[in-house]
C-alpha cells in the first residue's frame, strides 16, 4: 500500500510539472482534443502529452493560456470535444486540410477571443454558431470545402475582412445578409435538398419543392436537362413548387430546379434530382387475332379479324414488303407470309397494346404458263387462245374490252379491229387468282402499209390526197416527196394522209416512206393529176 501511494504521488507531481506553464483547463482541453481527433495517427505530434505544453506541435502559449493552434494538414480526424470551448483565450485556430467532421460544439461561442478560424478542406457539418457575432476581434473565417449548412449574419462585426465559404451547403438565405462583407467568396455551393426517387400512379398529381431560402430567387424546373414550359400539365415551372397534373407515362424522367438570386450575383443553386417512375394502373388490353381464309390473294383481299377486350379501335401496319395494307384489309402480292402489327395507344382506362402477327398465304405457286395461239392475219378470221387444262383450277380470260371468259380457252369466230390488243389469262383455285400472263394479239392486215400512187386534188372525194393505208398507226413515220429534179417538195414526220399537191404542177413525183419502229423503208413514184 505504501509503494502504490508513493507511485501515485510521483505521477501527480510529474503532471503538475509538465502542465504547470498553462492553465489546467487549457491543458486538459488539449488532451481531450488530442484523444478526440485520433492524436496517435497525426502526421506530426511532437512532444504532445510528454513535454511542456508550449513545446507541443502547433501550440502557442501566452501568459499561461493557449492562444494559437496550427495543426493544418496533420491528418486529424474526428470532431471537436466540448472541452475545447475552455480555450477562451484562443486567437488563431488553423485546422485546415484534415479529416475533421461533425458539428461544432454548442459552446463554441465561448471562444470570444478568436480572430481567425480556418477549417478549410474538412468535413464539418451543421451550423456556424450564431454566437460568433459576439467575437469582438473576429476578422477571418475560412471554411471552404466543408458541409456547413447555416451561416449567421456577420455584417455587424467591425473587424471582419475575409469570409470564404465556397463549396458548402449554404443557400441564398445564408448568403444574402453577408453580401457586403469584404472579400466574401461564396461560389459554388452544393446542390440543395436531397435526391428523391418516387413512384407516382398514372393520372395522379405530383408535387415537388426546391427550397433555397432567400428573398429574390428565380426558379426554372427542368426535365432530363431541358427547361419545362408552364402549362395546364406542368404548373409552377418558374416557382419553388412544381405540380404535374394528371401524370402520364411520358412524365417519367429526372427533374431538377435551377435557382438564381438577383441579390447574390454569379451563384446558381441546383435542387438535387427527383426521379419519377410512373406506375401504370390502367387495365391491360388483350388483342385476339382470328385466322381468316388461307386463299388470300391480290384479287380477293382479306379483312384482318382482330379484337380487344376494350372498346378501343385497332390500327394496323405492315412490317414486310409482301403485300399492301388498306385499313384492316390486306392485299398480298405473292404467296408466303405477311407480318402485321396490330395496336392502339390506349386511353385513361386502358394501357396501350401492341401485337405482331404473321398471316400465311397458302396457295400454289406458278412461275410460268404456256399460251397456245391461233391468230388470223386478216379480219374476219377466227381467234383462239388457250392454256392447258388443270383439274380443280380456275381460269379467267380478260379481253381488250375487259370482257371475261371463265375457261382455259378463249375463242372468237370472226374478229374485227376491236379485237386487237392485250389478252390476260388468270389462274387460281377456289376463285382466288394467284397468277396471270398477258399476250398481245395483232392482225397483220391491220398493220400492212398500202400506198395509193394516184393523187387528183379535184375535190370529188376520190384520191384527193396522197393516201397510205395504216400510216396513222405509226407515229414515228416520215414521208418525203421529190420532183423529177430530185428536189424535195414535201416532208413530214407522223404523216396523217394530208398532202394533196394542189400547189404543184401535175406530173410524176417520187416518195420515200420510213417507219423506224418497223425498220421499214418504202420507195416509189406517184402521179399528180391536174
Amino acid at each position: 500500500m505504501k509503494i502504490g501511494l508513493v507511485t501515485t504521488l510521483m505521477f501527480f507531481l510529474l503532471s503538475v510539472k509538465i502542465f504547470a506553464q498553462v492553465l489546467s483547463s487549457d491543458s486538459l482541453a488539449l488532451v481531450d482534443f488530442y484523444n478526440a481527433t485520433s492524436g496517435n495517427s497525426w502526421g506530426n505530434k511532437a512532444n504532445w502529452l510528454s513535454g511542456i505544453v508550449g513545446s507541443w506541435q502547433g501550440i502557442t502559449i501566452d501568459s499561461n493560456r493557449v492562444t494559437n493552434i496550427n495543426l493544418s494538414g496533420n491528418n486529424l480526424s474526428g470532431s471537436l470535444p466540448i472541452s475545447f470551448c475552455n480555450l477562451t483565450r484562443l486567437k488563431y485556430l488553423y485546422l485546415s486540410d484534415n479529416n475533421l467532421s461533425g458539428n461544432l460544439p454548442s459552446c463554441f461561442g465561448n471562444l470570444i477571443s478568436l480572430n481567425t478560424i480556418d477549417f478549410r478542406n474538412n468535413k464539418f457539418t451543421g451550423a456556424i454558431p450564431s454566437t460568433v457575432i459576439n467575437f469582438p476581434k473576429l476578422a477571418d473565417i475560412f471554411i471552404s470545402n466543408n458541409q456547413f449548412d447555416q451561416l449567421p449574419d456577420l455584417s455587424s462585426l467591425t473587424e471582419f475582412s475575409n469570409l470564404l465559404v465556397q463549396n458548402n451547403k449554404f443557400t441564398f438565405e445564408d448568403l444574402e445578409p453577408n453580401i457586403g462583407v469584404l472579400n466574401f467568396q461564396y461560389i459554388p455551393q452544393d446542390s440543395v435538398d436531397i435526391r428523391t426517387d418516387t413512384i407516382v400512379d398514372i393520372k395522379d398529381t405530383a408535387k415537388f419543392q426546391a427550397f433555397c431560402g432567400g428573398s429574390s430567387n428565380q426558379y426554372q424546373w427542368t426535365k432530363n436537362g431541358t427547361a419545362l414550359a408552364g402549362n395546364s400539365h406542368f404548373q409552377g415551372t418558374a416557382t419553388s413548387f412544381l405540380t404535374i397534373n394528371k401524370v402520364a407515362l411520358s412524365d417519367e424522367g429526372y427533374y431538377a430546379c435551377i435557382v438564381k438570386s438577383s441579390i447574390i450575383p454569379g451563384l446558381t443553386l441546383y435542387r438535387k434530382l427527383i426521379h419519377i417512375a410512373v406506375n401504370d394502373t390502367r387495365l391491360t388490353q388483350i388483342i385476339t387475332v382470328v385466322p381468316g381464309s388461307n386463299n388470300v390473294c391480290g384479287d380477293k383481299p382479306s379483312v384482318i379479324k382482330a379484337t380487344t377486350n376494350s372498346t378501343l379501335s385497332l390500327s394496323y401496319s405492315i412490317l414486310t414488303s409482301n403485300g399492301q395494307l388498306k385499313a384492316d384489309t390486306l392485299i398480298p402480292f405473292l404467296p408466303g407470309s405477311v407480318a402485321l402489327r396490330i395496336y392502339n395507344y390506349g386511353d385513361d382506362t386502358y394501357k396501350p397494346v401492341i401485337k405482331d402477327t404473321i398471316i400465311i398465304i397458302n396457295f400454289p405457286t406458278i412461275t410460268s404458263i404456256e399460251i397456245a395461239k391461233t391468230i388470223p392475219t386478216e379480219l374476219g378470221g377466227a381467234l383462239e387462245l388457250s392454256v392447258p387444262f388443270q383439274a380443280a383450277t380456275n381460269f379467267l380470260w380478260i379481253n381488250p374490252q375487259k370482257d371475261t371468259t371463265f375457261a382455259n380457252i378463249y375463242n372468237k369466230n370472226v374478229v374485227n379491229e376491236n379485237d386487237e390488243g392485250t389478252y390476260t389469262i388468270k389462274v387460281g383455285m377456289n376463285n382466288c387468282y394467284y397468277f396471270s400472263e398477258n399476250v398481245v394479239v395483232e392482225f397483220a392486215s391491220l398493220h400492212t402499209l398500202i400506198v395509193y400512187e394516184l393523187v387528183s386534188p379535184d375535190g370529188d372525194g376520190k384520191n384527193d390526197v396522197f393516201y397510205i393505208h395504216n400510216i396513222e398507226k405509226y407515229q414515228d413515220s416520215e414521208v418525203t416527196i421529190f420532183n423529177t429534179w430530185n428536189q424535195t417538195v414535201f416532208k413530214k414526220s407522223n404523216y396523217v394522209n394530208d398532202w394533196s399537191g394542189s400547189d404543184l404542177p401535175g406530173g410524176t413525183y417520187y416518195y420515200i416512206v420510213k417507219i423506224p419502229s418497223l425498220n421499214k423503208l418504202v420507195k416509189g413514184s406517184l402521179y399528180l393529176k391536174k
